[in-house]
């Protein structure tokens, strides 16, 4: 009896396996490791970065970032232990949505109903700590901070169970909010993303300065660059 598989077969699985591989890879962009659509949009999201001016675009659709599941477009790194995530951002457009928003989001997972924790600017300038302790469970919101102006820089900082948002107008003083019991996990999918808070319309977020800043490990003091001492020489 001949127990040999027909070459026909072994080239249909060969093509079977590589089409889910190519499937299966990241679409890094940027400093950012891939970016994704989060839940079940109608409008597939969208990343652009320009190198020359270090600017990303998000575009995307989606119902919210809210309740028991999310609706976004997200540009993500899976990090572990504690860091600092910063940028200068903004909506394009003059979309009457007060509730279409931009930030940066923390998650334990891709899924849409993940525990994750947001640092989020809406349309109308309000700027919330947004989070969810566990998969499925309603999301709470901690303070409230509105930043008048196009351009808004926001921070989120991670020592262990504890996260930080820090918020301003450019030229102006931080403001913060803090949630101090939130455990996603030692490695977690952080980055930027935009959410249209409309299923049937697209909304495009602007950001600059991105940082993603990791602290020192060896030295029980934070680097400069952790704490967000840069110098840059001009010509």
């Amino acid at each position: 009896m001949n127990s040999l598989i027909p070459k026909s077969c072994i080239y249909t699985l060969f093509f079977i396996v590589t089409a889910l591989f190519a499937n299966a890879q990241t679409n890094p962009v940027g400093i950012f490791d891939a970016h994704t659509d989060i839940g079940a949009v109608k409008i597939k999201g969208s990343v652009t970065y320009n190198a020359a001016l270090q600017q990303y675009q998000i575009s995307a659709s989606g119902k919210n970032i809210w309740a028991v599941d999310d609706e976004f477009h997200f540009a993500y790194k899976k990090i572990k232990g504690d860091f600092l995530l910063r940028a200068n951002m903004r909506l394009t457009g003059t979309s009457a949505q007060a509730h279409r928003k931009v930030g940066w989001i923390v998650r334990k997972s891709l899924e849409a109903n993940s525990p994750h924790i947001s640092a989020t600017m809406h349309g109308d300038g309000l700027a919330a700590l947004q989070y969810r302790k566990s998969a499925g469970d309603s999301t709470a919101n901690v303070g409230t901070a509105v930043l008048q102006g196009q351009t808004s820089i926001i921070q989120l900082e991670r020592k262990g169970n504890t996260y930080t948002m820090r918020v301003a107008r450019e030229g102006e003083p931080f403001t913060f909010e803090q949630v101090t019991t939130l455990n996603l996990g030692d490695e977690v999918y952080a980055g930027l993303f935009t959410c249209a808070h409309d299923a049937d319309k697209a909304e495009t977020g602007v950001f600059s300065n991105v940082r993603i800043i990791s602290p020192a490990t060896s030295d029980p003091v934070f680097s400069k660059k952790y704490i967000g001492s840069q110098i840059e020489l001009l010509d």
